[in-house]
């Protein structure tokens, strides 16, 4: 991944951001929908063309980074000279290389502190959250979100979601093996759907 400028070319946490109301906003693929929870479950307001990139390392050789956009999130895993970097758009895919095999393994956004904390267990390392560089043009997000990294929200405890698709790419939030309708979160909408 390459590291952006946030101040100069999308904006920073100093301002001048314009605040955009929860119904207008335009949820269109997979991706867009899971940022736009995690948006929400951190309670963030919504910006023009918001961002939030976020780089935690461990030394010279080690890192994790996820990016998230009002568009797609991603992240990437870097250590020992390989890497992986994935990103979530209408699907989730290798964007360049996935040397650590983490495709099969992407998890919810909202659960992403797991698999940075199996990472960890794997390649024997430490990511250093509390000194995480935070780049976003959301007003005050740098904060909301070194405290997430610290202390993740409790939905991303380990659930197997059930995932099973229920309608033109929209998957089952519940709990896997659950026995009633299918139900999804999408943003500032939830409800049922029952199978196509």
């Amino acid at each position: 991944m390459t590291k952006r400028d946030a101040q100069r070319r999308r904006g920073s946490d100093e301002g001048g951001c314009e605040l955009i109301a929860p119904a207008s906003r335009r949820l269109t693929t997979l991706g867009a929908e899971a940022a736009d929870r995690w948006l929400l479950a951190l309670g963030l307001p919504t910006v023009a063309r918001w961002h939030v990139e976020i780089a935690i390392a461990t030394d010279a050789d080690t890192s994790f980074e996820l990016n998230i956009y009002g568009e797609e999130w991603g992240y990437a895993f870097h250590h020992g000279g390989r890497g992986s970097w994935i990103r979530v758009t209408d699907i989730p895919f290798i964007h360049g290389r996935d040397q650590f095999h983490l495709l099969a393994r992407t998890p919810d956004l909202l659960a992403i502190n797991l698999l940075a904390a199996e990472l960890e267990l794997e390649h024997d390392v430490a990511l250093r959250r509390a000194s995480a560089t935070i780049r976003s043009n959301i007003p005050h997000a740098t904060e909301v979100v070194a405290e997430w990294l610290l202390h993740p929200l409790p939905y991303a405890k380990r659930m197997e979601l059930c995932s099973d698709e229920m309608h033109r790419g929209i998957r089952c939030t519940k709990r896997k093996g659950h026995a009633d309708e299918h139900e999804y979160v999408a943003g500032d909408v939830s409800g049922q759907l029952r199978w196509k």
